[in-house]
């Protein structure tokens, strides 16, 4: 489910990460509505799987085409692999940056979250839940 909607967009989270520097300076009240993940944890999610897996493929292909690549192909296999875990790293920094923000690390160690701070980060997530949509 989390690999689903990490892939699945709608008007509200384009809306969301077109607005995404407001959220930067910790103003979530003023976001699009957002479900059980916002924009941004979907763009998260889907950068580390696309990027773990480009890492691991690059990284195979590095170590077993040296003999084959040649010294342009070694590069630009390099470059790939080299340009996947930085842009790995960016993701790393704002995750703990957001984790700080928004102080979303109970949350993330328990699972579970104020109501009030649904409210304002999942209105849609807390509208389902309470329409008895989805479990909580």
């Amino acid at each position: 489910e989390l690999l689903w909607d990490s892939f699945h967009y709608d008007k509200d989270d384009l809306r969301w990460l077109a607005r995404m520097p407001r959220y930067f300076m910790g103003r979530a009240v003023e976001m699009p509505p957002q479900g059980r993940l916002n924009a941004g944890q979907k763009f998260h999610h889907a950068g580390v799987v696309v990027f773990s897996a480009t890492i691991v493929a690059s990284g195979i292909i590095l170590w077993f085409g040296k003999g084959t690549l040649g010294p342009q192909g070694l590069a630009v296999w390099a470059m790939v692999h080299d340009l996947s875990m930085l842009i790995l790293t960016i993701l790393l920094v704002g995750h703990l940056y957001f984790t700080f923000v928004y102080k979303a690390l109970s949350g993330m160690v328990t699972g579970y979250v104020p109501e009030e701070e649904a409210l304002i980060e999942h209105p849609k997530w807390v509208e389902e839940v309470k329409e008895g949509k989805i479990e909580d």
